[in-house]
């Protein structure tokens, strides 16, 4: 299904160039400094804002590109997206959605610092996309974080899709993200890759829910991550804590130090469908459909593509037709249209596990049906 990717991308930059004057305000960023300035911006303009970046590494050179949400009117909501992967059009830096995976737009902390630290304290809704966060080194010692923070105490919807974390360190947790607050709405997290990270006590992504506030952890890959504990109670991949609700479904959690997934939660709600895991040993409250077999990527550096004899093809799980009313959490969640790499995330009506949906559905298809449909 790649061969249909230009035409889905020249469809996608249609799209978002008649939809961003939905944003009060948009900025353009090609340097690093322009990133930081448009974040400071943004920060207290009373608007909603729409910062692109344009295909390109951005270093934060010791000091965290930061959002500190300044805005506190509660009574207003003034929303965030930050997106990569844009590209000329008519002489605009970012007139076009160029590239919708996230290898072309690299947030890049040269082992030095952290990258992005946002910390929202009024009703607003943010959206991280199309960005690989790379090479974070904290040297705050104690700090939890270092690739991705949001620390949201208020009414928040936070998305965080389409992006790869790759070869962060943190010397207590969160290499790659840490997400906490009170009072969040809704944490999604789709569609991301995250690979190769360290973390010296615990947790390479940490994800804190309280009270009603839901998560929906669905199309990831987390594999090859590390801690350096040896502590049994810790998990090198994922920890989610809290006393909200969870759906965790198709989702590769492989090859983790310690524990692929951890859960702390107290008075909660979690959903575990569908997922391949390695090593879990927590109790929630249901679990379907979950495997624990080895991947099987295709070969090559960094390449998480699954190969064509890989049991997780077509071995995900879809959102049910009918819903309660009330709904509960497992009904209330949706696949993307696309996988990490823009290519068209349902393929022979079903979905893969993990972040990237094979070709090799296409194929299947063809082979089932013996050719029948080729006059």
């Amino acid at each position: 299904m790649k061969i249909f990717k230009p035409i889905f991308l020249i469809f996608c930059s249609i799209i978002l160039l008649t939809t961003t004057s939905t944003h009060a305000a948009t900025f353009c960023v090609t340097t690093s400094a322009e990133f930081h300035t448009a974040l400071d911006t943004a920060d207290s303009n009373s608007q909603s804002d729409l910062i692109k970046i344009a295909m390109g590494t951005y270093t934060p050179s010791g000091n965290w590109f930061g959002y500190f949400g300044d805005e506190s009117n509660a009574n207003e909501m003034f929303d965030i997206e930050i997106s990569g992967g844009w590209g000329f059009f008519f002489g605009n830096p970012c007139g076009r959605k160029a590239d919708v995976s996230p290898f072309t737009t690299k947030l890049d902390g040269n082992f030095s610092s952290g990258i992005l630290n946002m910390a929202i304290g009024a009703t607003t809704n943010i959206k991280i996309s199309n960005l690989s966060f790379i090479n974070a080194g904290d040297s705050i010692p104690g700090h939890p974080g270092s690739g991705l923070t949001i620390n949201a105490d208020a009414n928040t919807d936070i998305t965080i899709e389409n992006n790869a974390f790759i070869n962060n360190t943190a010397p207590v947790s969160s290499s790659t993200l840490n997400i906490h607050g009170d009072e969040t709405k809704s944490v999604n997290v789709n569609n991301n890759l995250f690979a190769l990270n360290h973390s010296d006590n615990w947790g390479v992504i940490s994800i804190g829910i309280h009270n009603n506030d839901k998560l929906f952890f669905i199309n990831n890959t987390v594999v090859n991550n590390t801690t350096g504990t040896t502590n049994p109670d810790r998990s090198g991949g994922l920890t989610i804590s809290g006393s909200g609700k969870s759906m965790v479904a198709n989702n590769i959690l492989w090859g983790n130090d310690i524990r692929d997934l951890r859960y702390i939660g107290s008075g909660s709600l979690t959903y575990l469908e569908n997922n391949d895991i390695e090593f879990f040993d927590n109790t929630v409250d249901v679990e379907f459909g979950n495997i624990s077999v080895p991947p099987a990527f295709e070969i090559g550096l960094l390449n998480y593509n699954l190969s064509p004899n890989s049991q997780l093809i077509n071995a995900g799980i879809h959102p049910p037709n009918v819903i309660h009313v009330p709904p509960l959490v497992d009904e209330t969640w949706a696949l993307s249209s696309t996988d990490m790499l823009g290519d068209v995330r349902i393929q022979s009506s079903k979905v893969d596990i993990g972040a990237y949906e094979s070709p090799y559905d296409f194929l299947d298809i063809i082979f089932e049906n013996s050719f029948e449909f080729i006059n």
